[in-house]
């Protein structure tokens, strides 16, 4: 299998070499623990695609999409038509993304933040809750961190607006738990797909993770359709929904639960309006 995969993808680089193929830039984005690593990895099942992880130094650098020169090179060297980036810590950039990158594409995943709060407290136990901490007391500061952690934490600062810091300011007090960190996280993150206008361009899919594991011939074939890419159905075969309600929903004050709610339902009602767009 996997030297015929190999073997496919030398004959589309020696087909897009010789046709001169126009490349479509994919950026898988959102916020951590929303599925993306799994939706990239089904993507870079098909010869059509050349993924890049967040690991990818070919296309990162400290987990950050390298500068823009570095880019359109890697993109026009390439011999796959489809290039497909994870800068997930730079999902605030996606509207720059579409007006910099030609013929470019965006794909937004979010998922339950009841889920994302439980994963994320077992991979970073105490850490968003520093970074949410750290946003609220250093919003507004001029200065640009270069010491571990604080350029790491100073990412997440960029480019969220007033509003969401005073969000933050009401929620977050001294007795912010981890996983009440964890939420707020979600919430800065998936707000940036409001505060950058995607749900108005249809140059962005905005996908929901539960409907994309419970129904993956529908849902991913549709991520397939929506960048240009013929979908196989055992793409998507190994896909599982136990990640779904695993555990209990985690133990938040009112004030964050009604946040996060909120922007869930709005998330939510645009989803479902953008989904009928596509049946």
């Amino acid at each position: 299998m996997k030297a015929h995969r190999l073997v496919s993808r030398m004959l589309v680089k020696a087909h897009a070499a010789i046709q001169g193929v126009e490349k479509t830039p994919v950026f898988v984005v959102g916020t951590q623990r929303s599925g993306t690593t799994l939706l990239i990895d089904i993507l870079g099942k098909s010869p059509l695609c050349q993924t890049f992880h967040e690991v990818d130094d070919r296309a990162m650098q400290d987990v950050r999409l390298r500068d823009e020169p570095v880019i359109k090179q890697l993109i026009q060297d390439d011999g796959h038509p489809l290039l497909i980036f994870k800068p997930i810590n730079d999902s605030q950039y996606s509207e720059a993304f579409i007006n910099t990158y030609d013929n470019s594409r965006i794909v937004w995943l979010y998922r339950d933040y009841n889920d994302v709060v439980n994963s994320a407290l077992v991979k970073w136990a105490e850490w968003q809750k520093k970074i949410v901490l750290w946003v609220r007391e250093h919003y507004g500061d001029q200065d640009t961190p270069t010491d571990e952690p604080e350029k790491w934490l100073a990412i997440y600062r960029e480019r969220i607006t007033p509003e969401t810091v005073e969000a933050l300011r009401r929620c977050a007090d001294d007795e912010l738990t981890n996983a009440e960190g964890a939420a707020l996280l979600w919430y800065m993150r998936n707000q940036l797909y409001f505060d950058q206008q995607l749900e108005d361009s249809d140059k962005v899919l905005l996908v929901r993770y539960e409907d994309m594991v419970r129904d993956p011939m529908v849902y991913i074939k549709r991520v397939f359709d929506f960048i240009g890419c013929p979908f196989k159905n055992n793409y998507a075969a190994d896909v599982r929904t136990s990640s779904i309600a695993k555990k209990d929903q985690p133990e938040l004050r009112p004030s964050v639960r009604d946040l996060c709610n909120g922007l869930q339902q709005k998330l939510d009602a645009v989803y479902k309006q953008k989904r009928g767009d596509l049946q």
